[in-house]
């Protein structure tokens, strides 16, 4: 493997997408720790953020994009098993 591979493992992720850089993902982390927290989703590790579009390829702002992927675990409690036999 070179300086420029890197490995992301197997498993679920979960995946937001918004406007803007890096600097501005707080309200997406929160939106994805509610979901993570009322779906019964555990953090399996870090997250990891993604450059879609950047000043590299506009100057303007507004067209930034970057993207959050968060691995998880879903947890399953007694009520979900119950509701589903």
């Amino acid at each position: 493997m070179d300086e420029f591979e890197e490995i992301i493992p197997l498993g679920d992720f979960l995946k937001i997408t918004f406007i803007g850089n890096h600097q501005q993902s707080g309200p997406s982390y929160r939106k994805m720790f509610d979901y993570i927290r009322k779906n019964n989703f555990k953090i399996a590790g870090d997250a990891i953020e993604r450059t879609i579009m950047d000043h590299s390829v506009s100057r303007k702002a507004e067209h930034y994009i970057t993207e959050i992927q968060i691995p998880v675990i879903r947890q399953f409690s007694f009520h979900d098993k119950k509701s589903k036999r």
